[in-house]
């Protein structure tokens, strides 16, 4: 029986052997497997290593190389020379201090080197708190024959670890090697170039300073030797027309015609002084619009019948084509009937005998435009962007002569008014001058109308008073807001004060005027139309705003007498 208990344990030890040995082996096997894929990660790795086109590099904790990819050939060297050597081997002599860890590492301990501001470290990893990145430094090729023949490169490295009986050991560092030389060259290249560019727009800006101030000084004195010549001009002129009006039965005829001849050369004059005076106003930006509502097809027939006897006796036809419908715009209303003269005065210089001018208003969107079209010589396409420049003309009448000023004069009205100017011409087929003015919103034009005002009571550190009266709705209501303005314009007295309908209402501005007054004035218009309106009740509204008391600006203005919104 005892036997058989020993044969059964002796079996049992054995199947247990058994069971370990193949336990060993499938270890066995697994290792095998793990060392096989190991040594095929180690083979990518390498492989891959290679082909970067950076250097890829492993250093020991004592800075020597134990590793470095083929990228290295391009700088000269083999891979296995530079194995076992001191990083420092191939560093530019200046460069070493650079990336001395004995030198820079006492004073940034735990700081993280590489950036902005912050001191370059190569081969401070040690702490695990470290890792260096673009760090900046030359290199010398093997075949360098001089110092001057450096790479910069840029080095990023991260420290190596072995876990050893549970400690973390610093065994190293792994890193690249990035070539950017020709980085380097461009962006000093784009530096100098910089450099150079920002000399030479500092030199611009001084020279255009310059030019500016010798421009301010050319329109001052333009402007002051022009308002000078305008007095005694007057005077020639007067005692000219003295003469021809009251002592011309005492001259022979030939004294007549040469005093005749005089009065229109001073005529000449005065009109080129007055546009070297325009000009040089526009130019500083000084000319001053008074602007009102006015309807721009009636100006465009004044401007036709000033034109006429010149017209006339250059045997050209003008021709207004008229729309059906008034058009009214906001403008300063002898400055654009200037515009007009100018613009149909070149048109009859230019177009021979026989030949018709045409002048049409259009109505587009949220502008007017007006055209002055003529069968002249024309302009040459090149011609165009030196058309409205001072002192320049064109055309082929050499008898034809003038300052060269009036387009400059025209275009800087258009565009002070929010418009635009332009041509359209064909050599021998005549021209066709366009220029528009902007439509403004009736509240738009009060809010312009209150800003002029707020600028003059500014400057003169005065008042103005703002009353609105409205009507209310009724079977009759344009009859009876007619009949409001016609109260209003009767009860007004003085030049400067001005009234403006907006719908059912009509505002009222009383420079110099307090509010008591502004109410007196109200209560008179309120009598006149009552006396207007034959009596009949009507629902009337009225406010009373005060500047600067009561409001600050044209907006708050607006506000308060309820038209912002309209």
């Amino acid at each position: 029986m005892a036997n058989d208990n020993g044969a059964e344990q002796i079996f049992k030890e054995i199947e247990s052997l058994k069971n370990q040995i193949e336990e060993f082996r499938a270890l066995k096997q697994r290792w095998e497997k793990s060392e096989q894929v190991l040594k095929q990660s180690e083979e990518d790795y390498k492989k891959r290593t290679q082909s970067i086109y950076d250097v890829i590099y492993e250093i020991d904790s004592g800075g020597v190389f134990t590793f470095l990819s083929n990228s290295i050939e391009k700088y000269g060297y083999n891979p296995q020379e530079l194995i076992g050597k001191h990083f420092s081997y191939f560093i530019h002599p200046d460069d070493v201090k650079k990336v001395s860890r004995d030198a820079v590492l006492p004073h940034y301990r735990g700081m993280v080197t590489g950036d902005e501001n912050s001191p370059k470290l190569f081969d401070e990893r040690r702490s695990g708190e470290r890792m260096t990145k673009y760090l900046e430094i030359r290199i010398m090729p093997k075949d360098a024959n001089a110092q001057e023949d450096y790479r910069i490169v840029e080095l990023h490295s991260a420290g190596r670890w072995k876990t050893d009986n549970s400690e973390n050991k610093f065994v190293g560092s792994i890193g690249i090697i990035r070539d950017v030389t020709e980085r380097k060259k461009a962006e000093q290249e784009l530096k100098s170039t910089y450099d150079r560019v920002q000399s030479l727009y500092d030199s611009l800006e001084q020279e255009n300073k310059r030019l500016d101030e010798l421009s301010r000084l050319k329109s001052g004195f333009v402007a002051n030797a022009s308002h000078e010549i305008r007095t005694p001009i007057a005077i020639i002129k007067e005692s000219v027309e003295l003469f021809l009006d009251h002592m011309s039965k005492n001259l022979v005829q030939e004294q007549r015609n040469v005093l005749a001849m005089t009065r229109n050369n001073i005529d000449r004059l005065a009109r080129m002084v007055d546009s070297l005076l325009d000009a040089s106003k526009i130019e500083a930006g000084k000319l001053q619009l008074d602007k009102t509502e006015f309807d721009i097809v009636k100006v465009t027939e004044d401007a036709a019948l000033n034109i006429k006897p010149l017209a006339d006796k250059n045997g050209v036809e003008i021709k207004t084509k008229k729309p059906e419908l008034k058009l009214p715009v906001f403008c300063d209303r002898e400055k654009i009937e200037r515009v007009l003269i100018n613009l149909l005065s070149n048109a009859v210089k230019f177009t021979p005998q026989g030949g018709i001018i045409e002048i049409e208003c259009l109505s587009r969107q949220d502008e007017i435009e007006v055209s002055v079209q003529d069968t002249g010589c024309g302009i040459a396409e090149e011609d165009f962007p030196k058309l409205f420049d001072q002192f320049t003309q064109f055309g082929k009448k050499k008898e034809v002569k003038g300052t060269g000023l009036g387009l400059s004069i025209t275009k800087g009205i258009i565009q002070m008014h929010g418009g635009r100017i332009w041509v359209q011409s064909k050599v021998g087929q005549g021209s066709k001058f366009y220029f528009t003015l902007p439509v403004l919103a009736k509240k738009d034009i009060l809010r312009d109308i209150l800003a002029k005002e707020i600028s003059v009571a500014k400057t003169r550190k005065s008042y103005f008073s703002v009353l609105v009266v409205e009507i209310g709705s009724n079977d009759k209501g344009d009859f009876y807001i007619q009949k409001l303005k016609d109260a209003v314009d009767e009860t007004l007295r003085r030049k400067n004060d001005i009234a403006y309908q907006i719908g059912s209402k009509v505002a009222v501005i009383l420079p110099d005027t307090d509010k008591q007054n502004a109410v007196t004035v109200l209560a008179r218009i309120k009598e006149r139309l009552k006396s207007l309106t034959a009596g009949v009740h009507l629902d009337i509204k009225d406010t009373v705003v005060i500047y600067p008391s009561e409001a600050k600006d044209e907006n708050d203005i607006l506000s308060k007498i309820c038209i912002d919104k309209q």
